[in-house]
């Protein structure tokens, strides 16, 4: 009868055992799925911040193209006004030029007459 009492502490020391090995098992297996969780929220979070980012850069490149083109426009309205000016400088010159012509033939009729 003793042996049978022995045997029988031994399968519920056993069982005692196996039920503290689950508990380990389950308390590792908690601890494991918290730090994925805790990975995942790192991943979401530097996700959200690299977004973040990217969204910065977008608005930056949009300002700088914004004022790109506030830039051609105004040397291209500059590159207008040269022009024009230009134009004018060549009609003054060929006006003076004429004056010039006409100066200088009238002088030689009166230096023959």
């Amino acid at each position: 009868e003793r042996e049978r009492e022995v045997e029988k502490l031994e399968r519920e020391r056993a069982i005692v055992e196996k039920e503290r090995e689950r508990k380990v098992l389950g308390i590792e297996e908690e601890r494991e799925q918290e730090r994925e969780r805790a990975r995942e929220r790192a991943r979401r979070e530097e996700l959200e911040a690299f977004t973040e980012q990217m969204q910065n850069v977008v608005r930056v490149r949009d300002a700088l193209e914004e004022r790109l083109d506030v830039l051609r426009d105004e040397l291209m309205s500059e590159k207008r006004k040269s022009l024009d000016l230009s134009s004018e400088l060549t009609n003054a010159l060929s006006r003076e030029a004429l004056f010039t012509s006409t100066e200088v033939e009238r002088e030689r009729e009166r230096e023959r007459e």
